[in-house]
């Protein structure tokens, strides 16, 4: 069994409901005596005894623990656990995807990913993830600064909730009603699938957004990009593999952050060429977790 923890839920910031899922599907697998793979993801922050407790036991119980990035590592480390663990990448830095083809001259294509969970204060609208700005006043300058200097705007939703209990978290909603409030600007489709929406990202010029895997898709497709964070997992894999252009909406102010994004736009060429030797650093990473996949496969079939 193969457990990616949606890459980075298993943690015990995003509510206890979901990490309860988490360990309730780990530890299913467990008692059924069959082998589990903890494919790279975020581990941690756990603050709680009971989640330390839980998530310590069941990485010793699994068969290979990968982590993303060296902050995951670490924390695994200190909640004791001393078993090997293999600190890859994401592995969406190897999402198959269609590269653009070419295109006739025109303004440079600038695209935005704009969050619904951050543009709705988080899942409660209190605020839980401490963000220090006004994202949405943010999401709006943005805009305004790239039309400004004369740019194609898309607006391009990442996490696409169709429909439930959970449609406050969806960009497309938000995509949309900052497309109307802009006229001129471009909205993004509501992609079916992940790979439909790298191969958007991939046609971009310049990418920003609050969504890590958005931003992995603009970076694994060459793209510049400053990722916009709201936890440290961004900064846990990007920096990981040496990449330092991510801002912090949980400390930076809304100015900072715009200033820092406009000056990465001028300079993107550089962008693309520290994008470029980053993923190189990544796929390198991953060949570790594909070697330990192999081999367990190979134990497992006699």
């Amino acid at each position: 069994m193969i457990d990616i923890g949606a890459g980075d839920s298993f943690a015990d910031i995003y509510g206890s409901g979901r990490l309860v899922r988490m360990f309730v599907m780990k530890f299913l697998t467990h008692l059924a005596r069959t082998p589990l793979v903890m494919a790279p993801q975020t581990i941690g922050p756990f603050t709680k005894g009971w989640s330390k407790v839980l998530a310590k036991l069941t990485m010793r119980l699994s068969a290979v623990v990968a982590t993303r990035d060296a902050l995951s590592t670490r924390a695994a480390r200190e909640m004791g656990v001393t078993r090997p663990v293999i600190e890859a990448s994401d592995l969406a830095l190897v999402l198959p995807y269609t590269p653009p083809g070419p295109r006739p001259d025109g303004p440079p294509r600038v695209g935005i990913n704009v969050s619904g969970l951050l543009m709705g204060g988080g899942y409660t609208g209190k605020n839980e993830l401490g963000i220090a700005l006004d994202y949405p006043g943010l999401a709006r300058d943005l805009i305004r600064h790239f039309q400004g200097i004369e740019c194609e705007v898309h607006l391009v939703a990442h996490v696409i909730v169709r429909a439930g209990r959970m449609t406050g978290e969806d960009d497309y909603r938000a995509c949309a009603a900052l497309a109307a409030e802009f006229p001129g600007t471009v909205l993004a489709p509501a992609f079916g699938s992940p790979s439909e929406a790298k191969s958007y990202i991939a046609g971009m010029d310049f990418f920003m957004g609050a969504r890590m895997h958005a931003c992995i898709a603009a970076f694994s497709s060459g793209v510049p990009v400053v990722p916009m964070a709201y936890s440290r997992k961004f900064e846990g894999l990007f920096g990981s593999l040496g990449y330092t252009r991510t801002v912090d909406c949980t400390r930076e102010d809304g100015q900072a952050i715009l200033a820092k994004i406009a000056a990465a736009y001028d300079d993107r060429a550089t962008v693309a060429s520290e994008g470029a030797a980053a993923l190189a650093r990544g796929r390198t990473k991953l060949q570790a977790y594909e070697a330990a996949l192999i081999a367990l496969m190979t134990r497992a079939n006699g």
